[in-house]
């Protein structure tokens, strides 16, 4: 839409936010029902305990979120593939960058991958270890 006036490109991206906003919402409802909670705000609640590391008192919400923190990893580990898709698309954005804006601006792109997926690898791996320590203290 290059030559676009901008009202248009500010309704584009509404829309695209509105529909990012519904594919959250749907994914959290369908969750819910997966894991057999009453509700989404249970849901929210339980994954701000995962956040925080705290196990509530109540046996049912601990065996709930036993089955949200089996339910992360799992989810964690059927997504290997993002990584190399999530590398080779940043990859193609620095050539495409450096062909079509110049060596400076690809030589930036490329500085700034190098910085910000080992990064999201770090990130990951904490959470990664954040849940495996979370569930093995719900395992006692």
């Amino acid at each position: 839409m290059s030559g676009a006036s901008w009202p248009l490109t500010v309704v584009a991206g509404a829309g695209c936010a509105l529909a990012a906003l519904l594919l959250v919402r749907r994914g959290q409802h369908r969750r819910t029902r997966r894991l057999g909670l009453p509700d989404r705000s249970a849901l929210v609640d339980l994954g701000r305990a995962v956040k925080e590391g705290r196990i509530p008192e109540d046996p049912v919400l601990v065996e709930a979120l036993r089955r949200v923190v089996r339910a992360d990893r799992a989810q964690r580990r059927r997504a290997w593939w993002v990584w190399p898709v999530l590398g080779a698309s940043a990859l193609w954005s620095a050539a495409s960058l450096w062909q079509r804006h110049g060596p400076v601006v690809g030589v930036v792109a490329l500085v700034f991958l190098l910085c910000w997926f080992p990064l999201l690898v770090v990130l990951d791996r904490r959470e990664r270890d954040r849940l495996r320590r979370l569930e093995s203290r719900l395992e006692r």
